[in-house]
């Protein structure tokens, strides 16, 4: 799966005829991405998943990546954080969900 963004079609599908060259601002914009992608991995090595994934962004063609999901929730402050907002979530939707069916058994 890929995202397509503006370019989808109502299926969402690429939808190519939507599709333009690239403008010269848009070729200096990639440029800029790629220096601090390349300062990036020179400053912060500890960011080396974050940077690969968005190497792969760049320059992939949008060949598939591999994620090491557990090792980010688990091993990453940054994870750690996302896995407490999605157990936050689930808890707060089951307890939502027992709620109205709750309401929908007394009614």
């Amino acid at each position: 799966m890929h995202d397509h963004g503006f370019l989808e079609n109502s299926n969402g599908d690429l939808d190519k005829s939507k599709m333009q060259k690239p403008t010269e601002k848009d070729k200096d914009n990639l440029s800029d991405w790629r220096w601090k992608l390349r300062f990036a991995k020179t400053l912060r090595p500890d960011l080396s998943d974050a940077t690969k994934a968005y190497e792969n962004f760049l320059s992939g063609g949008g060949k598939p990546q591999s994620v090491n999901y557990p090792g980010f929730l688990v091993g990453d402050s940054a994870g750690r954080r996302v896995y407490q907002s999605i157990v936050e979530d689930v808890k707060k939707s089951a307890e939502h969900h027992l709620k109205q069916h709750q309401k929908n058994l007394i009614e």
